[in-house]
C-alpha cells in the first residue's frame, strides 16, 4: 500500500483505482498499521445513529414516512446500515400499496418477525446451544442431568465436575 499516489495511475489522479475516483494520501503511519493486519473495534450503532441512518436514507430515496416510523425502525429492528438498507426497501414496497401511508402500528406488524429475531430470550439461547451440540432444546431444559450428560462428552467443559 502507498502513502500517497502515485502519478501516472490509471485513474488519472496517481492511483490505482476506478477512473474518475479521488484518492486521499494516506499517513504513512496508518498505511504500515493496515497493511500489517491492524484490527479496529466497530461498535454497533447506537439507537440515535441508527436514526440518523434510516432518516438521511430515506431522504435520499425520497420516502415520506411519519417520524415515529423511522425512530420505531431503529429502536426494534436488528443489525447495521445494510439491514436498515433492507428495511427501508420493504417500507418504500409497503408505502407503495394502496391506502393511507402506513402508520406505526401497520410498520410494526409488518416487521413483526424480524423485530422479534433480534431479542435474545432462553428458547433462542437452548436452539442455538442445542445445535451445536445435537441435543434437542428440551434436554437442556430439564432438570435432570440429561442436558449434562449430553454435553460433557462433545465439549472441553468439565462442567459439572466429575
Amino acid at each position: 500500500m502507498r502513502a500517497a499516489p502515485a502519478p501516472g495511475g490509471a485513474d488519472g489522479a496517481g492511483g490505482s483505482g476506478p477512473v474518475g475516483s479521488p484518492r486521499r494520501a494516506v499517513p504513512r503511519p496508518l498505511t504500515s498499521r493496515l497493511a500489517a493486519g491492524l484490527v479496529v473495534a466497530l461498535e454497533p450503532l447506537s439507537a440515535a445513529s441508527r436514526l440518523a441512518v434510516l432518516r438521511h436514507r430515506a431522504a435520499e430515496r425520497g420516502l415520506t414516512v411519519g417520524p415515529n416510523v423511522l425512530a420505531w425502525l431503529a429502536d426494534h429492528l436488528p443489525g447495521g446500515a445494510r439491514q436498515l438498507d433492507g428495511a427501508l426497501t420493504s417500507l418504500e414496497a409497503l408505502l407503495r400499496q394502496p391506502g393511507p401511508a402506513p402508520d406505526v402500528a401497520t410498520v410494526a406488524a409488518h416487521f413483526r418477525d424480524q423485530a422479534d429475531a433480534g431479542r435474545v430470550t432462553v428458547e433462542r439461547i437452548a436452539q442455538r446451544v442445542g445445535g451445536y451440540f445435537r441435543v434437542e432444546p428440551r434436554q437442556l431444559q430439564s432438570r435432570s442431568a440429561t442436558a449434562a450428560f449430553w454435553c460433557r462428552g462433545r465439549s472441553a467443559c468439565t462442567w459439572p465436575a466429575s
